[in-house]
Parts: structure tokens; sequence; C-alpha cells
């Protein structure tokens, strides 16, 4: 089904006792090189909330993948990119261990159709076992925006049951235009999706004018994940008015001024059936 997004007033209820963070709060982070497979590494940058958390997000930016996670975190870093790196304090804030990971050492300058590879989902493997034992975190989620729901879905797919506890695809992309064709580039729809145990959020932007995430793609989505415990399509509305290309961060699929309220609806989510 279609839902509305849903209220920041249930959220409060869901995580009730959580203090309100301060702008500055953590968001400057840990970062560190974690070893995923024989000589590569992956970095990553965890922002941590005030109390112990017992929920990870693990955030999967689109693009190429390329991104340069700095020695130390910034609170400032990527302000005005994609909407996992904007999204990180909000998380934070709403008692959510953020994790943003870079792409591993041999595939810096980019990931591509690698994103569904198993080696790919074994450096995601790794890093939720790493939440795990460095936080002591009781439940993992793999979230993924535009490109990055590739990486979230095709993991998710392919990872022993109890690696993670649940995917969030935002801003999915479903559809490729001719040169994407032509390049051989892939989509969600690549997937095993049938393989997908795991409750699965599909947020998606009424406005998202990207040619390869349009909105009535993510309800046709929702019907071949036919495997996931849970499945639901959530819209949010409104927003600021795009400073940038429809397909770009700064715009409806980047879901530019409806952070908050893209937020809480996939935390909200994630806590209902837990």
């Amino acid at each position: 089904m279609i839902a509305p997004a849903l209220g920041a007033a249930v959220i409060v209820a869901i995580l009730a006792g959580a203090p309100a963070a301060s702008a500055q709060g953590r968001a400057d982070g840990v970062v560190a090189d974690l070893p995923t497979r024989p000589g590569v590494t992956m970095r990553y940058l965890a922002v941590e909330p005030d109390r112990r958390p017992t929920v990870a997000a693990v955030l999967l930016v689109g693009g190429n993948g390329a991104l340069s996670i700095p020695d130390r975190g910034s609170a400032a870093w990527a302000r005005n990119g994609n909407f996992l790196l904007r999204a990180r304090e909000l998380l934070r804030q709403r008692g959510i261990l953020a994790i943003v990971v870079g792409p591993p050492s041999d595939h810096r300058d980019g990931l591509g159709n690698w994103r569904l590879s198993a080696a790919h989902a074994a450096d995601l493997g790794a890093m939720a076992a790493e939440a795990r034992r460095r936080w002591g975190v009781t439940r993992v989620w793999l979230i993924g925006t535009s490109n990055g729901t590739l990486s979230a879905a095709s993991a998710a797919a392919q990872l022993p049951p109890g690696t993670v506890d649940g995917v969030v695809l935002s801003a999915t992309v479903t559809r490729i235009g001719r040169v994407g064709r032509e390049s051989g580039a892939l989509t969600v729809n690549d997937v095993a999706l049938a393989n997908i145990r795991v409750p699965t959020l599909l947020l998606h932007h009424r406005d998202d004018a990207c040619y390869a995430s349009p909105f009535a793609g993510a309800e046709l989505l929702r019907r071949r994940l036919s495997g996931a415990s849970r499945v639901d399509v959530v819209a949010v509305a409104g927003g600021d008015a795009p400073r940038s290309g429809p397909c770009e961060p700064l715009a409806p699929h980047g879901f530019l001024g409806v952070e908050a309220q893209a937020v809480d609806a996939m935390v909200e989510w994630m806590a209902a059936g837990n």
C-alpha cells in the first residue's frame, strides 16, 4: 500500500526518553577504516547519539559511490550533498547510530554495477558486524538512496539471515534511460528481490522528477518484494524549490526541504515492527 508520511509525534512516543540533541552534538563522529576482505578496507563515519544506541543505520549514498570521507568527520562535511549525508544528524538526534560508508579501497573510483556483487554485499555485512561489535547495537538497517538503493537491496538479498534486520530504499532507481541501457547500467529490478526476507520500506517523494526514479516505480517494486516479511511504500510531499537538476540531491529526488519528515517516517517505520 502507499501510506502518507508519518508524524513526528509518534516518533516521540517510540523513542521516549531520548534527549534533544544540540545543533553540533557529536556530528563530527568517529572515522575508521574497516578491514573487510583480504587487503581491502572500507572507510566509515559513525555519528553517535547521546545515549547508547540499540539501532544502527548503514547509509549508502547515490551517484557513483565514490564518496571521500575526511580523516576527521565534520558537521559541515557534505552539508549540501546527498540526502543521507544531510540526514545523518537527524538520525542521530532520534537515537540512531548513523554510519556513512565510503567505497572499499579496491573501488575508490566508483562502484557502478559492482554494487550488485557478492563482494560488495560481504563488505556491508562486515560493517553490520562491526556496528554490533563496537557499539553493541541489536539491530542494523541498510538505508540506500538513489543509486545507493542498488547496494542496499542487493546486499539484503545476498547476506545470510540475521546479518541485517531490515532495509530502507529511498528514491529507488527502477528505470534507466537510453544512455544507461547502452552502457549496461542496472536498476534495483536487476536484484533477486524475492530473496529479500527482511522488512523493506520504499520511501519516495511524490514529486520526484528524476527519470530513473519515478514515484510509480515504487509501487511496482513493492509487488516484486514477495519474500519480504513486511513491505510498504511511504510517500512524502512538499519541500523547497529545486536547486539542482531533477536527479541531483537538491531537488525532490533528494527530499530537499523535507529531510526531517522523511527521517521521521523511516524511523517510525523501522521501530513499528520491533
